[in-house]
């Protein structure tokens, strides 16, 4: 069209004819219509083609804000659960071994003549209040245990095994990490195998003056 524009200045300068031209430029013009309405055509359903991304991506960006708050939602209500838990253990096994230090001095002074010593005595009281205790939860349940040789030894009949002693675990063993804790003189809690094998959350207790370890505990599973 530039050449035609300058030819026709050129031919007006030569003092020719324009009307020729202009027709001519009007017929280039008539005929370059489809090819703009195309173009419109073309520009509109890209902007289209840009909304549905936007909207997609806002939809997108939506899903994954609510993933991130639920799931920081129930890491939350994990954690919330998990201490009440714990200080529930601790409590338990704080406030029973210092119950059997208890009746331990007791036995020391009045339970000379029982059969076995005071000790025994001790432990008597200590199975028959136990066939009364319910447990916690589902799975919880406490241990009472005490080390001879390079062996644990438990002590009480427990739920998960028909209220049977729990065969003695070698003291080096993986199983009963919480016990071995206890027979060590430590206090604390842990994340560890159990007796069965089982992973639990566990608050473990030295029993003074028996050489007892007490473990109060709950599947981690039941926790989660």
């Amino acid at each position: 069209r530039q050449k035609q524009r300058r030819g026709l200045s050129s031919y007006r300068l030569r003092g020719g004819n324009t009307g020729s031209w202009r027709g001519r430029v009007d017929h280039l013009e008539i005929a370059a219509l489809p090819k703009i309405f195309g173009t419109c055509v073309f520009l509109r359903g890209y902007r289209k083609l840009s909304e549905n991304r936007r909207v997609l991506l806002l939809i997108l960006i939506m899903a994954a804000a609510a993933l991130m708050v639920g799931g920081i939602a129930v890491i939350l209500l994990y954690q919330t659960a998990f201490k009440e838990a714990e200080s529930r253990l601790v409590e338990t096994a704080q406030s029973q071994a210092r119950l059997l230090e208890a009746v331990a001095r007791f036995d020391a002074v009045h339970s000379r003549d029982y059969p076995g010593g005071a000790g025994k005595a001790t432990l008597s009281q200590s199975r028959d209040a136990h066939e009364k205790y319910t447990g916690l939860g589902e799975t919880g349940e406490f241990t009472l245990a005490q080390r001879e040789g390079d062996y644990m030894v438990f002590l009480l009949s427990h739920r998960h095994g028909d209220r049977e002693l729990p065969e003695p675990i070698p003291f080096s063993s993986d199983l009963a990490e919480p016990m071995r804790r206890s027979l060590s003189g430590q206090s604390g809690t842990v994340v560890g195998l159990d007796y069965r094998g089982e992973v639990v959350l566990a608050a473990y207790e030295p029993v003074a003056n028996l050489n007892w370890g007490i473990v109060a505990k709950i599947d981690l599973a039941e926790v989660r």
